[in-house]
This record gives C-alpha cells, structure tokens and sequence, in this order.
C-alpha cells in the first residue's frame, strides 16, 4: 500500500452550542443555588442539615459540592480529574 495514494480523511467534529436547550438554564440554575448555598450568605440560619449534628451536619455540604462538580462537568470542565491519582 502507498500511502501517498491514501484519501486524505478529514474529521471534523462541530462543537455543541450552549444554552440551546432548557436543560442548560437548568443546569446553570443549579450551579447557582448550590454556590450561593456553599457561600451561606445566610450564617447558617437556612440549612437543610444544622451544622451541630455530629458526622451528620456537613452532609449537605457534601451534597452540594458534588452538585457542583456535576454542574462543571456537564459544561466540559472536569474538575474531577484533580483528585485522581497518577
């Protein structure tokens, strides 16, 4: 086989636009809600889970934190990668 008589082969991939469906604006309210939940604007008054119960208290925090890695990683930033080992 020449490889010089090889077709060239193009592929071209189109990049997906954003905010073209109502999942995106969803996805994006999300994102929001659980920042301003992480930045508890409201000094721990708005909870789901009250800070003061042991091992049980941060869950929420939890919660939201993988809510908005999930948010990033639907948006093609992958902050996951991060945490693994190499």
């Amino acid at each position: 086989m020449n490889i010089n008589k090889q077709p060239d082969i193009k592929i071209t991939q189109k990049k997906k636009k954003y905010f073209t469906t109502s999942k995106d604006y969803g996805m994006v309210f999300l994102g929001f809600v659980s920042i301003l939940y992480l930045l508890n604007f409201t000094f721990g008054l708005i909870e789901f889970l009250p800070d003061a119960l042991p091992f049980v208290g941060n869950l929420d925090e939890v919660v939201m934190t993988g809510l908005l890695l999930s948010v990033f990683k639907y948006f093609g930033i992958d902050l996951t990668q991060f945490f693994k080992r190499n």
